[in-house]
């Protein structure tokens, strides 16, 4: 009924209130506790030079980045020397420019979204040695591939034209090399501490850009000592074998050490996360 005069006495009550609790708190600084408490929390977080001596700790995620820089480096390689390969296979160059770029359009979306949709269905990147599996049977498929480049030599010698098989290993090869791409991303940033993620992926991108660079003028050196075609064929099979080699350590680990669950979740003793270690 009185709302006015209810509101005008109001800050009037207030200013009793809290002059009641400052008398019964003689000497302490109570509006000060929560900035200080701000202040140490701030103060225990571990600075980026801890967090990156962190991630070594992380077998996942070495292996993931491992694998993610391999594959990379090795499509980064392959993408500056397949046309050359073509032509030199007897393809003309409007045949050449159409397979290399139908290829490169096609192959590796569909080889990230098949890998996303597989790990997904098995448990998801969580799951790391399910995702090392998937990982380990894309490195089989583009170990196949690499091998099936030689072979399809087999056919352009008899049959210039019929370059079908090579276009198709190619094709398969690249659609392999993505699969893990983005389920192996996951396992980077899961694999390590809660609070790492952002440095983990800053290191994740540093190798594989790093791997783009080194790895096609070493496949260049090889090409140079043993011809196009053949130092393209070799090299795509050696970088194949230690995609299948870093899968398999993977699996391996994965299986050992963390058959389950591998995800970091912090505990009531330690809420951020940040002492974590898979």
């Amino acid at each position: 009924v009185h709302d006015a005069p209810a509101q005008h006495h109001l800050p009037q009550f207030l200013s009793v209130v809290q002059g009641d609790e400052n008398e019964e708190g003689e000497g302490k600084q109570q509006p000060n506790i929560r900035a200080t408490s701000e202040e140490i929390i701030v103060a225990e977080k571990p600075s980026v030079w801890e967090l990156l001596s962190m991630l070594p700790q992380s077998i996942p995620f070495i292996f993931a980045v491992c694998i993610l820089a391999t594959t990379a480096g090795c499509t980064c390689f392959a993408l500056y020397f397949v046309t050359q390969v073509c032509r030199a296979r007897g393809f003309d160059e409007q045949e050449a420019i159409v397979t290399v770029a139908s290829v490169f359009t096609t192959a590796p979306i569909l080889g990230m979204v098949s890998g996303s949709w597989i790990t997904a269905k098995l448990g998801g990147y969580h799951h790391h040695a399910s995702t090392f599996g998937v990982a380990l049977v894309a490195a089989l498929g583009t170990l196949m591939s690499s091998v099936a480049f030689v072979g399809s030599r087999s056919y352009e010698d008899a049959s210039s034209s019929n370059h079908i098989p090579f276009i198709v290993a190619a094709w398969l090869f690249f659609f392999c090399g993505a699969v893990p791409a983005s389920t192996l991303n996951g396992v980077v940033v899961s694999a390590v501490p809660h609070g790492a993620a952002h440095v983990a992926s800053g290191i994740q991108f540093a190798f594989i850009n790093s791997a783009k660079i080194l790895i096609p003028p070493m496949g260049g050196r090889i090409v140079d000592d043993m011809g196009l075609i053949v130092g393209f064929d070799m090299t795509t099979i050696v970088c194949s074998i230690v995609f299948v080699i870093l899968s398999v350590v993977g699996v391996v680990h994965a299986r050992s050490s963390h058959p389950k669950r591998t995800v970091v979740q912090p505990s009531p003793a330690s809420e951020d996360g940040y002492s974590q270690i898979p």
